[in-house]
This record gives C-alpha cells, sequence and structure tokens, in this order.
C-alpha cells in the first residue's frame, strides 16, 4: 500500500480531533493559570468568587465548540458581575438592594471602572477563536475535498485505461489485414479485444 498523502493525514478524524483537543486544552490551560495566579493573589477573597471565571471559560468552551454566542455580550457580562462583585465587596459596610446593584450593573459602561478592557478582551477573544474555530472547520471541509478528489482521481485512471484499451482496440483493428477484406466483422479467433467488458 503507498505512502498516506500529508493532506489526509491532517484532515482525517485524528488530526481534526487533535486540532480541536488542542484548542480547548488551552482554554483550560488558561483556566487553570488564571486560577492558580488568582488563588495565590487573592486567596479566599476569588475563591469566593471562581465561579464568575469559571462561567466565563464554559462560554469561551461552549463558543469554540459551536454554540451561537456573542463573544461581546459575554464578555461585557462577565464584566459586569465583576464590577457588581467587587462593589459591594469594596463597600461591604453597607447593604444595598437588588434594584441598586442592578442600577450599578446598568451603568457599568458609563462608570468605566475597567477602561477599555472589556472591549479589547472581547475583540481579541473573538479573534482568535473565530480565528481557531474557522481553521477546525476548514479541515473539516479540506477532508471532504481530498477525499472528493482522490474519488475523481480514481475514477480518472479508470476511464484512462478504458480509453487506452478502446483506442488499442480500434488501432489494431484498422491496422489488420484481416479487416480490410472482411470489413464489419471481427476476427474469428479469440482476439483479445473481442473479450474487452467496460464495467
Amino acid at each position: 500500500m503507498g505512502a498516506i498523502h500529508p493532506l489526509i493525514t491532517l484532515t482525517n478524524r485524528a488530526g481534526r480531533v487533535a486540532v480541536l483537543a488542542f484548542s480547548v486544552e488551552l482554554i483550560d490551560r488558561s483556566a487553570s493559570d488564571l486560577h492558580a495566579m488568582f488563588t495565590r493573589t487573592y486567596g479566599q477573597l476569588y475563591e469566593q468568587n471562581a465561579h464568575m471565571f469559571t462561567s466565563l471559560f464554559a462560554d469561551l468552551r461552549a463558543y469554540y465548540s459551536g454554540t451561537d454566542l456573542d463573544l461581546g455580550t459575554v464578555v461585557q457580562a462577565f464584566f459586569s458581575t465583576l464590577m457588581t462583585r467587587m462593589f459591594r465587596l469594596l463597600n461591604a459596610q453597607y447593604a444595598f438592594d437588588a434594584d441598586y446593584l442592578d442600577c450599578v450593573r446598568s451603568n457599568v459602561d458609563d462608570l468605566s471602572p475597567f477602561g477599555d478592557v472589556p472591549q479589547k478582551l472581547g475583540v481579541q477573544l473573538k479573534r482568535s477563536l473565530v480565528a481557531t474555530r474557522t481553521y477546525y472547520q476548514g479541515l473539516v471541509v479540506g477532508r471532504q475535498v481530498v477525499t472528493a478528489l482522490m474519488t475523481v482521481s480514481s475514477l480518472l485512471h479508470s476511464v484512462n485505461l478504458i480509453l487506452f484499451s478502446l483506442l488499442l482496440v480500434h488501432l489494431i483493428l484498422h491496422a489488420s489485414p484481416y479487416h480490410s477484406h472482411r470489413p464489419g466483422r471481427l476476427m474469428d479467433c479469440n482476439f483479445p479485444c473481442t473479450r474487452m467488458h467496460i464495467e
């Protein structure tokens, strides 16, 4: 059996799964590294609020896996929740009702406590995840194209063999002295062209 074409290797199921697994592994590693750094830096304060970050990374995984999410909205919701949580923690001596906290959350854009970080992060995440997801989808389509081309190539090879055989039959019959004496009839012998079958 011949060598496997590199495109087939790249686009086969194992290759696609490897790209998918690698990309998800990068998201998971980022989540793990951020968790470790924030745990060391903020300790229990972070651990009590780690679910916000866990939720953000779960949304990133879901987006990468094909869920129809708007990353800008996901990032904005994360920073709104973070702002509300930080506001409550920094003002723990006060009791705020739900309406007041909703007001704080709805005015995060006006307050701009994080500057342009939410917008920049949203754009960067979208660029990288869209590029990675597009690359993965390209591998899927690439496999279909390579498979189709190999089928066509195999079919063309068969057609070429048949055409070559027909050409040989034509040349042999018309070059035969027997043909000139009895036109319209094949030789009575077991000439190979009389047994040719096109399947």
